[in-house]
């Protein structure tokens, strides 16, 4: 179902080295050896697809954070289940995405976790996609959704709310 991304990236050979389990395997061992130490597995700890095997990373490591980079694509073909899943790590999930600033692909994020909205693109027209399916939204509640787009990552660096808030620029006057 990626023929169409991978065409475009013949380099991308998946024939050489360590395969995905046994990398992720080595990723996992170093969050069990460091419990000391606050992880966030970019990109959905690559499970976007898998979220069972997400859900059990998160419970086997509560030192392990996820955030939501380059993955919505796969987070919103099961929308039901991506929904149930944010919800209960609400607390352990992080708002991102990848490359330069990008008002297009940020509005379909929004539109991805705020509505329930159906079938429709997981790309802005000027990127690539990886295949041809189309997303669902997953319409989080705003508890979550506040979670998830600036309190998880404050709580992440040590960061009170009101400090934030007294900091931000637009909030002095």
């Amino acid at each position: 179902e990626r023929f169409e991304e991978l065409s475009h990236h013949p380099e991308w050979s998946f024939v050489k080295g360590p395969t995905f389990d046994e990398v992720l395997a080595q990723r996992d061992r170093l969050f069990e050896r460091r419990r000391d130490v606050r992880f966030v597995a970019l990109h959905f700890g690559e499970l976007a697809h898998d979220l069972k095997r997400a859900a059990a990373l998160l419970d086997r490591h509560p030192n392990v954070w996820v955030d939501t980079a380059q993955r919505i694509d796969e987070l919103g073909r099961q929308p039901k289940a991506a929904r149930a899943f944010f919800i209960k790590y609400q607390d352990r999930i992080l708002y991102g995405t990848d490359g330069l600033p990008d008002y297009g692909k940020v509005r379909i994020y929004w539109r991805f976790f705020e509505t329930d909205d159906e079938y429709f693109d997981y790309y802005p027209p000027h990127k690539a996609r990886k295949g041809l399916w189309k997303i669902s939204g997953i319409a989080l509640p705003d508890d979550v959704l506040r979670k998830l787009y600036y309190l998880n990552a404050l709580r992440l660096i040590g960061v009170s709310e009101a400090e934030f808030l007294r900091n931000d620029p637009l909030q002095r006057k």
